[in-house]
Formats: C-alpha cells, sequence, structure tokens
C-alpha cells in the first residue's frame, strides 16, 4: 500500500483523544503541547531528579534512567493547577507487555514513598515539593504474586545510598521507612480495606481485574478512599496492558471514562490517559505493515526485542 495512503487512513481513522506521533508512527494519548513554555507547572522534574540521584535499575544496579515517554508522562503526571492543585486526579499508563510498566510503577512507588511528590505551596508560580510526612502506597492487584512483583522490582531499585539514606527496609509484603512511611500490598477484601488513609495507590494490570474476580471492587475502594484525602493530595494510577473489549474489566471502564471525558459526552474530568499504540488499520499478516506496528507500540523502549516480538506474532500458539 501507497505510504501517503496509509498515512492518510490513519489520521482519518483516530478516535478521540489521539494523535500520530510523526517520529514512530504509533498512535498517542499523552497530552502534549507544541511549544515547552506551554507546560504546566510540575513537580515532575523535581520527582525525575530525585529517582535519577536515588533508584538503580532493579537488574543491572546501574542508575536508574527514565525514556523519553516516561518522563514526559510524569510531568503531566505531576502536574499543577495555580493554585497548587493536582492537574490530573486520576491516572491510567497503558502499554504494550515488555515495556517497563513494572518498573516504572516501582519507582513512582519509591518516589511516593520518600521523594518529592507532594506540594506543599507555590513561590512565584513554582511548586515547592516536598516528600510526604507519612506516606501509605498501596500496590493493588488481584493476587499478591501481581502485587508482590512490582514491590519485589521496587526493593531491588532502592540501591544500597538510598536504603543508608532513608532507612529503607524492604520486605516481601511491606517496606518501611524510619518516620513509618511505607509501602504495602492491597489485596484484601473490600471491607478491610475501606478507610486506608493512602497517599497513593497503584492498581496493577488493571486489565484483570474485573467483577467476577473482586478486582472492580478492590478498584471502587482505592478510589473512594483517595478522594477522600485532604486538598485532593491522593491519588490513584492504574498500570495496564490493552483491555479485552467486552470484558468488563476495570481497564476497560477507565477507557470508556476517558473516552467520554475527550470526547465531550460526559462531564467527566481530570483523568490522564497515557498509551503508545499501534495504528489500528495495520494489517497483521502483512509483514511491512506488521512490523511496523510492532516498531509504533515498542518506540519507547530500546531493549525490546523487535524480531522477536515479531517471531512472536506469527506463532499459531500465541
Amino acid at each position: 500500500m501507497d505510504g501517503e495512503v496509509v498515512e492518510a487512513r490513519a489520521q482519518t481513522e483516530l478516535p478521540p483523544g489521539y494523535y500520530l506521533d510523526p517520529a514512530s508512527g504509533a498512535w498517542l494519548t499523552l497530552p502534549w503541547p507544541a511549544n515547552r513554555e506551554d507546560l504546566p507547572p510540575s513537580l515532575g522534574p523535581a520527582v525525575i531528579r530525585w529517582c535519577h540521584t536515588w533508584l538503580v535499575h532493579h537488574l543491572s544496579g546501574e542508575p536508574w534512567r527514565f525514556t523519553p515517554g516516561q518522563a514526559r508522562f510524569l510531568h503531566q503526571w505531576y502536574a499543577l493547577r495555580p493554585d497548587g492543585r493536582w492537574l490530573y486526579r486520576s491516572g491510567v499508563k497503558r502499554g504494550a507487555k515488555g515495556t517497563g510498566k513494572d518498573p516504572m510503577a516501582a519507582a513512582i512507588a519509591l518516589a511516593e514513598l520518600a521523594g518529592p511528590t507532594y506540594c506543599a505551596g507555590m513561590r512565584g508560580g513554582r511548586p515547592i515539593a516536598v516528600p510526604h510526612r507519612m506516606a501509605l502506597v498501596q500496590i493493588a492487584a488481584n493476587s499478591e504474586a501481581q502485587a508482590k512483583d512490582v514491590l519485589r522490582v521496587a526493593n531491588g531499585m532502592a540501591g544500597l545510598a538510598f536504603r543508608e539514606a532513608y532507612g529503607y527496609d524492604a520486605g516481601e509484603l511491606r517496606s518501611l521507612l524510619p518516620n513509618r512511611s511505607r509501602i504495602e500490598l492491597l489485596t484484601n477484601s473490600e471491607a478491610s480495606s475501606e478507610g486506608d488513609p493512602a497517599t497513593s495507590i497503584l492498581l496493577n494490570e488493571s486489565h484483570h481485574m474485573t467483577r467476577s474476580n473482586g478486582g472492580d471492587a478492590l478498584a471502587r475502594v482505592g478510589r473512594r478512599n483517595v478522594a477522600k484525602s485532604p486538598g485532593g493530595r491522593a491519588r490513584l494510577l492504574e498500570y495496564t496492558n490493552a483491555h479485552v473489549p467486552g470484558e468488563g474489566s476495570v481497564a476497560e471502564g477507565s477507557f470508556e471514562a476517558w473516552q467520554a471525558q475527550v470526547s465531550g459526552k460526559a462531564r467527566t474530568s481530570g483523568i490522564l490517559y497515557d498509551s503508545r499504540e499501534a495504528p489500528a488499520h495495520l494489517r497483521l499478516h502483512v509483514d511491512e505493515e506488521r512490523r511496523a506496528g510492532i516498531a509504533a507500540a515498542y518506540s519507547d523502549s530500546p531493549w525490546t526485542d523487535l524480531e522477536r516480538i515479531d517471531e512472536e506474532a506469527l506463532d499459531l500458539r500465541t
């Protein structure tokens, strides 16, 4: 198919809230202005500096570094209104399997535990970034194993310098600081979870959370808990693969709510939705289009072996 025709189809088929990334061909949803001067004030730069200073890669032990796409998301997730309140009250980080969602969730969990993720006021239009005095970061999932995956990665990212400087006590189910700030797993029943004073909640693999397995009830409790926080300071952030339409998962509900928000069909507001996807018109059975789609979906994860992903996509067992 002629390249201009493919690009024209990609542009005309874009759903509400999506735009085409000319560099990678990916469909993106993260709002990002043409001029950096138009970016809102944000704690994101302070959070990124803190993570780059204190965290290490959980596998290599090298200093942790966010990808460009992750850094952009952090700027918007920690963006503020002029009065110092959060610009977004809820968020979704969606991406293909293997694009680094667990390590990013772990980095944010550690930043919410000990980093400058609380706005203590504005000075000259700039936010004053400080840590929470007694943070409670909860990682929620359908099973203990799914929640433990993120905490295990977080413990691996907490290098020796961080552990010594902050007094980090790593555990399999809960990690603590001396000031009683903590990261804990949240896999309890709806009744026992109600009312926990969380400062941040992370939903891991929300595409697996449904009514039949109790995941949607847990997500509802989490949303109610952060909604009750003083000054709206606590928030809930989902990490998800692409959801299965019609399955009724938490991820699907969030996507539909965001679509209603960006299309003006509902009064919903304050949802930040970040997805990087292959254009929907690309055909799996056409080699050139399939490989272009894989490259687009993984364009912010340079560690991915695209040839291997292509082979897996052709495997009838996958």
